[in-house]
């Protein structure tokens, strides 16, 4: 009877160290692949929303709208993101509305951002007559 005990008491010991150990194995970074809420920018003449798709791989919605002229803009050429210990990325890739017209959509695709980085910020610079804009997200 004793014995049994012992191992009921065993059994039960591993099991819950097993189920802890998964927990914060498996616990997700808060933003790691799932959307977060989106920012927008609507200084000058052109309304820029950003939503970033993913964190590890960053990929970013971007939709661009005017009421004024011609959205002709290069946005990769006019994009960067920056980690929080500085380390500055080139995107990739722009996949979306070629230039032109009153509307934009599309993805802007950077390679993995730096393991351990706290925070990364998209800047976009040159559309709508506005030299620079910040969008910022908190990966912790």
């Amino acid at each position: 009877m004793k014995t049994n005990r012992l191992i009921f008491l065993s059994v039960l010991i591993i099991l819950t160290s097993v189920f802890l150990v998964s927990k914060v194995v498996n616990k997700p970074d808060k933003l790691q692949n799932s959307a977060a809420p989106s920012q927008t920018n609507s200084q000058g003449t052109v309304s820029i929303a950003v939503t970033l798709k993913n964190v590890s791989q960053p990929v970013f919605k971007i939709v661009l709208d005017t009421h004024s002229g011609s959205l002709d803009e290069d946005i990769a050429a006019s994009s960067v993101l920056i980690d929080d210990q500085g380390n500055t990325k080139q995107p990739i890739a722009w996949e979306g509305n070629p230039a032109g017209g009153h509307h934009r959509e599309g993805e802007l695709k950077f390679q993995a951002i730096t393991p351990g980085s706290k925070s990364i910020t998209l800047k976009i610079r040159d559309i709508g007559e506005v030299s620079e804009r910040s969008f910022t997200w908190n990966l912790e």
